[in-house]
């Protein structure tokens, strides 16, 4: 399933997403059509089981979808729906149609209302649903919430231009309450941060593409500039940040959201953060002043990866989870962990 799933995501994404589209999504437009073709061909449904409409893949067959997002700077939240309808699926809830965006923020729960803030929730305002937590007295719950029955208490951007509202409810009857499964981590903090993985797994793909591209075709003193040993020195730092990431993350894809093990989650997100920097600032030294211009194309990737890297946990957050964890289980499991790829208590 999973040849099957990079086939589509890389044809229907690399054909209908051009720098065009993503300029007019920076400017407000909704691509209403490119969002219809996604659900036509069923991503957004793939982690739900068949009863509900779904494929019912693993999250090993769905890894090239979210490559494929970030490799083509998809401006639209197709991880995020992905997501809450893998969760909802989980939590035994027929997933609704359209898109849908997530929130960590925590909500209050009172006489089956909810009210609060979610703060810089992804496309929040053309989400159809959002889900989130709440707090019912001593119980933690999830809840799934018309977009429509909030208010975007602040329409805000991240530095990509991707829409980052605050979305204010009061007293709001939620579409379902549902029972968050019994997890160490977040379920939507662990998920969002392995989507967003492989986001800059995907668009650290496209830049170093980008920039090996540029490199044989400028011309400098007579030669391209791919023929200097500076530069290919960088080529190869960035293409070595790409690999590293792209396999991070898929083997953190092969574990999915289980529980108790977090160890490839936490190494992928915090890998992928720091090649995000560290990447892009390579990418634009190949490039030089045409990479930083608005007419090129690289920026629609790089502004991503600043972005990105923080969200759902920075590199430092992922760290610390890791650092916490090996000193919870002594030095003696740091090793076993290392060769063994997880935490083996």
């Amino acid at each position: 399933m999973r040849p099957l799933f990079q086939t589509t995501a890389d044809r229907l994404l690399g054909e209908r997403v051009t720098p065009a589209s993503r300029e007019a999504a920076e400017q407000g437009e909704w691509p209403a059509a490119l969002w219809q073709e996604i659900e036509d061909s069923g991503l957004t449904f793939a982690l739900v089981r068949e009863d509900f409409g779904g494929a019912e893949a693993s999250w090993n067959d769905v890894f090239p979808i979210a490559v494929a997002a970030g490799k083509y700077a998809a401006p639209v939240p197709l991880l995020e729906t992905l997501l809450v309808n893998a969760l909802l699926d989980q939590a035994d809830f027929e997933p609704p149609l359209g898109p849908s965006t997530l929130s960590t923020d925590t909500l209050t729960l009172a006489d089956g209302r909810v009210s609060g803030t979610l703060e810089n929730a992804a496309f929040a305002r053309q989400a159809d649903h959002v889900l989130c937590t709440v707090q019912d007295g001593e119980r933690v719950k999830w809840a799934l919430l018309k977009q429509s029955d909030g208010a975007i208490s602040d329409e805000a951007l991240n530095i990509a231009r991707e829409p980052r509202d605050n979305l204010t409810f009061s007293n709001a009857k939620p579409v379902a309450l549902l029972e968050r499964p019994a997890s160490t981590l977040d379920p939507l903090l662990a998920g969002g941060a392995l989507m967003r993985a492989a986001q800059i797994a995907g668009a650290l793909e496209a830049i170093t593409n980008m920039a090996v591209e540029y490199a044989g075709e400028r011309v400098q003193f007579g030669r391209s500039i791919s023929k200097f040993q500076a530069i290919q020195q960088m080529l190869a730092q960035l293409a070595e940040h790409a690999a590293l990431s792209y396999t991070a993350t898929d083997r953190a894809f092969g574990e999915g959201l289980s529980d108790p093990d977090r160890l490839p989650l936490a190494v992928a997100k915090a890998v992928t953060s720091e090649a995000a920097g560290q990447g892009a600032q390579i990418a634009h030294a190949v490039h030089g002043a045409i990479g930083f211009t608005y007419e090129h194309a690289l920026h629609h990737f790089t502004r991503r990866l600043w972005s990105w890297r923080s969200e759902f946990g920075s590199q430092s957050v992922w760290t610390s989870q890791l650092g916490r964890a090996a000193c919870a289980r002594g030095s003696a499991s740091v090793w076993p962990a290392v060769t063994a790829d997880r935490w083996t208590d």
